[in-house]
């Protein structure tokens, strides 16, 4: 079988296998074994019928079509051991033609892609939200519950934001008739973002007995009337404040699990500071990642990103069907048609593709390799959950195995230099060092135990 390699494109090779008819003959046998078993011939059993006698039952050219699929597979594999090609993703077949002497088969392969050139990331600031807590994250938790057990007094002056207000509403759509869906009356509200947009801004600054008018479009919820453009008159009819128990040890004590004022102000401030923590950090960890892939212009191969695309949409079916979801019924909950779930699934595929070559490039110029004990720790690590010895996963796993672990491995370290190379900032510019705000947290809840 001869071959000739061509270049098709960016990362990918056309590769035309010359198969001489000979060669399919095997094959045609093998398919005719295989059709037979299939096949009710008189006066053989299932299996048993001959070459010829299946050629003529089926005819020439289905056999020898039967034949052509089956030999594909070795046929092109062969091609690409003898070329020595390492794939990024399954073949594409271009076309299958007859020729004077046999067929000609054209296809596609890709193969892993490349950065020319290592993003910038050693020194890259990433700006994060600042993990300490201040007095207004403080003040803002505790006002949160003094708000559980607030009272609401009746006040004589304008309304403004946060207050609670009696109101009555009154709507009609362009052409002056009512809309009955939202008319009400004595309805009690907060003042601030509300169900409709301009409601709040249209209450503000009203005292007890005044009106205004506002025009707004009706939101879903609304059936029918969704998306109607309404005229609405909001009638104040009482302005209600909010008022906070005075926080006291007294009213610590009666309210909460802790005696003290200073008590409760510790164990807030400690959930505060882990939570925090872990919201800046995680941001630190994708948007690190986000901002370096989007900077990545590349133009990858398509039957790379269908394939990871097979990959993200396997992870996702399976954690559905652990929930007991079936896929319809999740398009149908969440309101996603299905051309707006695979341009998702493109977006996703092609990030991690991106996200992968990155990594690779940190890889190589960090110098990063896998050490013998990393793979045995590994092979370890497989073997706790399939019940095997590190031994045994390593003598069982193929060479492609083996590389997509090494790979694994070097891209979970690369990540890590990432993290060490980069700088995370505050709002205010100011870098944030993760170690020692982690240590002082663990340190916290030592002395706290």
């Amino acid at each position: 079988m001869e071959t000739t390699v061509t270049d098709a494109g960016p990362f990918e090779k056309r590769i035309v296998l010359y198969v001489p008819e000979e060669r399919l003959d095997d094959a045609k046998s093998a398919a005719a074994r295989r059709l037979s078993r299939t096949m009710r011939v008189p006066g053989f059993r299932p299996g048993r019928a001959p070459r010829k006698v299946i050629e003529s039952t089926v005819g020439a050219e289905r056999l020898r079509a039967e034949a052509i699929d089956d030999a594909l597979g070795e046929l092109v594999g062969e091609a690409l051991k003898d070329l020595d090609l390492t794939l990024a993703a399954t073949p594409t077949v271009e076309r299958i033609e007859d020729t004077d002497t046999g067929i000609e088969i054209s296809v596609i392969v890709a193969s892993w892609p490349s950065l020319t050139e290592t993003p910038n990331y050693v020194g890259r600031e990433i700006e994060v939200i600042n993990p300490r807590v201040s007095d207004d994250d403080m003040t803002e938790q505790i006002d949160r519950m003094r708000g559980q057990f607030a009272e609401l007094t009746e006040v004589e002056r304008p309304a403004a934001l946060d207050d609670y207000a009696i109101i009555d509403l009154v709507a009609v759509d362009s052409e002056g008739s009512p809309i009955t869906e939202l008319a009400a009356q004595d309805l009690t509200i907060r003042v601030g973002p509300s169900f409709i947009e301009g409601l709040d801004e249209a209450i503000v600054g009203l005292s007890q007995g005044e009106s205004s008018e506002f025009e707004a479009v009706l939101p879903e919820g609304f059936g029918e009337k969704a998306g109607t453009a309404a005229v609405i008159t909001v009638t104040i009819k009482t302005i209600q404040e909010q008022v906070l128990p005075e926080l006291t040890d007294e009213w610590v004590d009666d309210t909460t699990e802790f005696d003290t004022v200073d008590a409760l102000r510790a164990e807030l401030r400690g959930r505060i500071s882990q939570g925090k923590f872990n919201q800046s950090w995680e941001q630190f960890r994708s948007q690190l990642i986000n901002n370096i892939v989007d900077e990545i212009a590349l133009e990858i191969p398509d039957s790379i990103i269908t394939s990871e695309m097979e990959n993200v949409l396997h992870r996702f079916n399976h954690s559905l069907s652990e929930q007991g979801v079936e896929f319809d019924d999740y398009l149908q909950v969440t309101g996603q048609s299905q051309e707006t779930f695979v341009a998702d699934l493109r977006e996703a595929a092609t990030k991690n593709v991106k996200t992968d070559l990155l990594l690779d490039a940190v890889a190589e110029d960090a110098g990063l390799v896998v050490e013998d004990e990393e793979l045995a720790a590994m092979h370890s690590a497989v073997g706790q959950s399939t019940g095997e010895s590190a031994g045994q996963v390593a003598a069982r796993l193929s060479d492609t195995q083996t590389k997509a672990l090494i790979d694994d491995i070097v891209r979970k370290k690369a990540h890590d230099e990432l993290l060490k190379a980069a700088v995370p900032i505050d709002e205010d510019g100011n870098p944030i060092d993760f170690e020692v705000l982690a240590a002082e947290l663990t340190a916290q809840r030592e002395e706290e135990e």
